[in-house]
C-alpha cells in the first residue's frame, strides 16, 4: 500500500509533521506499511489509545505495549495507515463514522478495545442525561442498546479486570480526549464497554462507581427471560410480558416494589379489573343469614331418632 497516496486520498495530514516518509526510508524501513512518528508523538498517540509500533531496520516492527517500551526504543516509531485514516475520518465532521460502524469496529476489530455509549438525544431521554441508572429506570427508560448509541472506540490502554479497565478508561479520557473524540469527556450517564480477551462487558457510570450491565446488547433475550418467568401462558412468549393476562393490582404493586415502571393505563385497567371482579362475585352471606340458616337446619329431623324407634319396635 502506498501510504502517501492513502493519506492524500482522505485528505489526512501526516500523523507527525516533525518527520517524513523519506526519513523513515533513510532509517531503513522501506515497505511502506507504517506512517512515521517521533518519540514524543508516539507517546502522545499511545496515551490516546492508538496502536504504536516500534520500527527496526530491515522492515520489522513490534507493538509498543506501554510508554516504557517507547521510552527505551532508540529507533523510529510508526502507526498503521488504516488506523490513522479512521482517526482522520472521525476527527473531520465531513467524514464522520456512522454509529453502527463504531460498534462494528469495537466488536470485530482485533485486540482488546473499549467503546463509549451515550443516551440518545431525543425528546423522551434528553432531560435524563447525566443521571444515574436508577433515575432512568424509574422513568421507564430501559438501560439497553435501544436507548444508547456508540460515540467512540479505541484500543484499551492497559490490561486487567473489566471493571478496573473501565475505571482506567474513564480516568484517562478525563485527563485528555483523543484527537478523534468529539464532545464532552465521559461522565455520569455514559456507558463504558470493555472488550478483553474476547469477552465484552458494559459498565454504567454512576454518581459513585459503576454498575455492570450484563444484558446491554441483548434486550430481546433479556426480555424473553423475564417473560418466561412471569408469563402464565408460554404460548404467548412474544416480547410482551404477561400478555396472556392483564396485570392486577398485586402485580403492579410488586413491580413498583422492584423499582420497575408502570403506566397510568396499566393502573387504570387493573382498577377496572378489580371492580369487575367484585361485581361478578356471588353476594356474601351476612352473619344473621348464617345464624338463621343454622337454626333452620337444627329444626329438621335426623335419621338417628328414627333408627332408635325401629330398634325399640324390634324389642
Amino acid at each position: 500500500m502506498d501510504t502517501r497516496n492513502t493519506a492524500e486520498a482522505v485528505k489526512c495530514p501526516p500523523p507527525d509533521p516533525a518527520t517524513s516518509m523519506e526519513a523513515l526510508e533513510a532509517f531503513g524501513f522501506t515497505n511502506g506499511n507504517r506512517l512515521p512518528l517521533t518519540k514524543a508523538r508516539a507517546l502522545e498517540l499511545l496515551t490516546q489509545g492508538c496502536t504504536i509500533y516500534l520500527l527496526y531496520e530491515g522492515n520489522t516492527d513490534e507493538i509498543a505495549m506501554d510508554p516504557q517500551d517507547i521510552q527505551e526504543h532508540d529507533g523510529m516509531f510508526g502507526i498503521d495507515p488504516e488506523e490513522w485514516e479512521k482517526i482522520c475520518k472521525r476527527a473531520d465532521p465531513a467524514f464522520g463514522m456512522e454509529d453502527d460502524s463504531v460498534e462494528k469496529e469495537f466488536l470485530e476489530a482485533e485486540g482488546d478495545r473499549y467503546a463509549i455509549y451515550r443516551l440518545c438525544d431525543c425528546d423522551l431521554t434528553k432531560e435524563f442525561r447525566f443521571q444515574g441508572s436508577d433515575i432512568l429506570r424509574e422513568n421507564g427508560i430501559a438501560v439497553d442498546r435501544n436507548n444508547f448509541y456508540p460515540v467512540y472506540t479505541a484500543r484499551l490502554p492497559g490490561t486487567g479486570e473489566p471493571m478496573m479497565l473501565a475505571e482506567l478508561v474513564f480516568d484517562r479520557l478525563n485527563m485528555g480526549l483523543p484527537l478523534d473524540f468529539h464532545g464532552y469527556t465521559p461522565s455520569v450517564g455514559d456507558i463504558i464497554a470493555i472488550k478483553s480477551h474476547g469477552a465484552v462487558s458494559f459498565f454504567y457510570v454512576e454518581q459513585i462507581g459503576f454498575s455492570e450491565l450484563p444484558h446491554f446488547l441483548e434486550p430481546e433475550n433479556y426480555l424473553k427471560n423475564a417473560e418466561m418467568a412471569e408469563e402464565d401462558d408460554f404460548g404467548m412468549i412474544d416480547g410482551i410480558i404477561n400478555n396472556g393476562k392483564k396485570p392486577d393490582i398485586a402485580d403492579l404493586e410488586r413491580r413498583v416494589q422492584e423499582g420497575k415502571a408502570i403506566s397510568i393505563e396499566e393502573l387504570a385497567e387493573a382498577a377496572k379489573q378489580a371492580r369487575d371482579n367484585a361485581l361478578n362475585e356471588p353476594p356474601r352471606q351476612s352473619l344473621l343469614d348464617k345464624l338463621h340458616h343454622y337454626q333452620e337446619e337444627q329444626k329438621k329431623p335426623t335419621a338417628a331418632p328414627k333408627l332408635a324407634e325401629r330398634n325399640q319396635e324390634k324389642c
